[in-house]
């Protein structure tokens, strides 16, 4: 006679779901690992970490200065005010170009700017500029 703790419906359930488990991370893990090398050797070499990229700044001379003061602030109100986003989803970019615009908003925008919200202005501002080229490409 079987002990009935140790045979229970519940219990062989239990085991089959652990052997699954096991079954799928012994053929996982290998290709996964395959991949990952993969990916390494085809990746572009990285910068070493203390040789941080600067954003190319333009310097305004005085002269141009109140003719590009208006520019520079309708680029602040366009692109660098906080967004209200409720249906989001996700865009992917690369790292790159991640880094760069989490450094123009920590530096040029507000504390509740994030990257998020300053694509989702660059984005609103191009399909506004652009409807009419868009639309005209869209009829082709």
């Amino acid at each position: 006679m079987s002990n009935p703790i140790l045979h229970t419906n519940d219990t062989t359930m239990m085991y089959f779901v652990a052997f699954c488990l096991f079954v799928l991370a012994v053929v996982m893990i290998p290709k996964a690992i395959w991949h990952r090398k993969q990916v390494r050797k085809n990746e572009p070499e990285k910068p070493t970490p203390n040789a941080e990229q600067e954003i190319e700044i333009t310097i305004i001379s005085e002269e141009n200065m109140k003719t590009n003061e208006k520019q520079t602030f309708d680029y602040r109100k366009t692109f660098l005010t906080t967004p209200k986003l409720e249906d989001r989803k996700p865009v992917f970019v690369s790292r790159e170009t991640r880094d760069s615009l989490d450094k123009i908003v920590r530096r040029l925008g507000d504390r509740k700017m994030s990257v998020s919200g300053f694509i989702e202005n660059m984005a609103k501002h191009h399909l506004e500029a652009y409807k009419n080229e868009i639309n005209r490409l869209y009829k082709e």
